[in-house]
């Protein structure tokens, strides 16, 4: 099967993967979505997805494969993706979950709201949210279990003309100049700062390994308990080592802080787009920590493609998945792991590794 021909635009611009999903044809469904994947994101003349189309026309089966479809999906960008289409608005504002209040499709909603990617409490061109149009008490039940509220408690947020007239406060002003100077930056003098940043973050890295002066040694044989006691430790005083310490966190906040800020670009990845999009429903301090740590060591990776191999090379060394594992970042470890499988094996210098 051609799979352009999966995307040709006939009358009112729908399309063959439109027309099966109005028919409710489940079969010829999934072989087009299998067949040409990116049609999913094609939309009428009145900017209906396939979703809209399915659930305007009640064909629940299609619906059910389409939504199945994008969650299954495996592909670069599909969380993204999946949230984009199960959010977008038709030429009315209304959103899929909106049409399956209207149409009382009690099933449909179960299905949106199980996927945990819906915006719940969108608003169409009319102001109105899905619990607005719930058509029964059942669906009203069901939405409000999920969150839902009525448009007539959503605080009304000022309009771009309103945001416009009003005076730039500081913060405005920092954000905007941080975005210029983004901008406006060429792709070589970023190369030549992520090359810097990286440096800065693989030194503060290896001195917090191995602190100014070494560590303790521990004798073969030492009978005396204090040294003992002191090996693997620093040999600078408490002192000395707690300003080692404050100097290199600071360094480290202010290199992770430019690296996140200005030198990386603004299109850093489907990854990113999808953790955006979906920072509304993650307030944690700990997901706003993932996603610097996530730029980071795709920064480091740009700047030197072959740095988890240079550290892997090394015999007996404390990687990114040890410090991730002791630390409880799981997703953090999990895209450690997926770029680089063999540091699950991998030895620190104690001898364990991370799963240890």
């Amino acid at each position: 099967m051609d799979k352009e021909l999966v995307r040709v635009k006939g009358r009112e611009g729908i399309t063959p993967l439109h027309f099966v999903s109005q028919t409710g044809d489940s079969d010829l469904l999934a072989t087009f979505l299998s067949a040409c994947p990116d049609s999913i994101e094609d939309v009428t003349v009145r900017r209906e997805t396939a979703l809209h189309v399915a659930l305007k026309h009640k064909r629940l089966e299609s619906f059910q494969v389409l939504v199945g479809w994008l969650s299954r999906n495996t592909r670069k960008g599909a969380a993204c993706l999946q949230y984009s289409i199960f959010n977008r608005k038709d030429e009315e504002g209304n959103t899929i979950l909106h049409l399956s209040a209207i149409n009382n499709d009690l099933q449909a909603l179960d299905l949106l709201i199980n996927t945990k990617t819906m915006e719940v409490n969108a608003q169409n061109l009319e102001k109105l949210t899905a619990l607005d149009k719930a058509a029964s008490k059942e669906m009203e039940k069901k939405l409000l279990k999920a969150g839902a509220i009525r448009s007539s408690c959503i605080e009304v947020r000022p309009t771009l003309a309103d945001e416009l007239r009003s005076n730039i406060i500081a913060r405005k002003k920092v954000i905007t100049n941080i975005k210029r100077i983004r901008e406006s930056m060429p792709d070589s003098h970023r190369e030549a700062y992520l090359v810097v940043a990286a440096l800065i973050l693989t030194a503060i890295y290896q001195s917090a390994l191995s602190p100014p002066g070494g560590l303790y040694q521990s004798e073969i044989g030492a009978k005396n308990s204090t040294s003992a006691e002191a090996a693997g430790k620093s040999v600078l005083s408490s002192t000395d080592f707690f300003v080692f310490s404050l100097l290199n966190k600071t360094v480290l906040f202010f290199t992770v802080l430019l690296t996140s800020l200005i030198l990386i670009p603004t299109g850093w990845g489907e990854l990113g787009k999808a953790l955006v999009q979906n920072s509304n429903q993650w307030k944690s301090n700990a997901f706003l920590s993932l996603i610097v740590l996530l730029k980071c060591l795709y920064a480091l990776i740009e700047a030197n493609p072959y740095i988890l191999e240079e550290v892997d090379s090394i015999p007996f060394v404390e990687t990114p998945l040890h410090t991730a594992a002791s630390a409880g970042h799981i997703h953090f470890a999990t895209e450690i792991v997926r770029l680089k499988p063999s540091f699950a094996l991998k030895l620190d210098t104690h001898g364990l590794n991370p799963i240890d």
